[in-house]
Formats: C-alpha cells, structure tokens, sequence
C-alpha cells in the first residue's frame, strides 16, 4: 500500500495533527499531556513525504556519495516504504 500523497502539513487548529495538501487527515503526533512534543512530532510527521524525496535524489547521485552513505540512504528508503534491505 502507498502512503498518502505529499505534500504535508501541520494542522492549522490541531497543531498535533498532521493533513495532506487536499486536507485529508494523515497522523496524529499529539500524546497526552505532552503539547510541545506534539508539535515536534508533527512537523517531523509532515516533512516525511520531502524527506524521502530528497533521500530517493541523492540515491540517484550516488557515483557521487561516499558508498556507506549510499547504503544508509538505500536503507532509509527501504524502511519508509516497508521494505527490508
């Protein structure tokens, strides 16, 4: 199954909440009792879609990437689309 859609963003009323770019919901990074870890959480929720974006461009650089790192990026890839390396 593929994730929705990027980009994202934080919620404008519910700042724990984390929507895609039509408005629909995606993640809710609120625990309780625990606002600013909240906000935190959801600004690094919403960032994924570019994140991974970003990591999927440098992969396609690679000649140019230290082999290790290579692998790392390779691996986080992996990870964000539930696959195993």
């Amino acid at each position: 199954m593929r994730p929705t859609p990027g980009p994202w963003r934080v919620g404008e009323q519910f700042a724990g909440f984390v929507y895609s770019e039509d408005g629909r919901f995606v993640a809710d990074a609120m625990p309780a009792g625990a606002r600013d870890l909240g906000y935190a959480n959801a600004r690094l929720i919403a960032a994924a879609p570019d994140l991974l974006a970003i990591a999927k461009r440098a992969l396609n650089e690679s000649a140019r990437v230290r082999p290790d790192f290579a692998a790392d990026i390779k691996a986080a890839i992996a990870a964000a689309e539930g696959e195993t390396t």
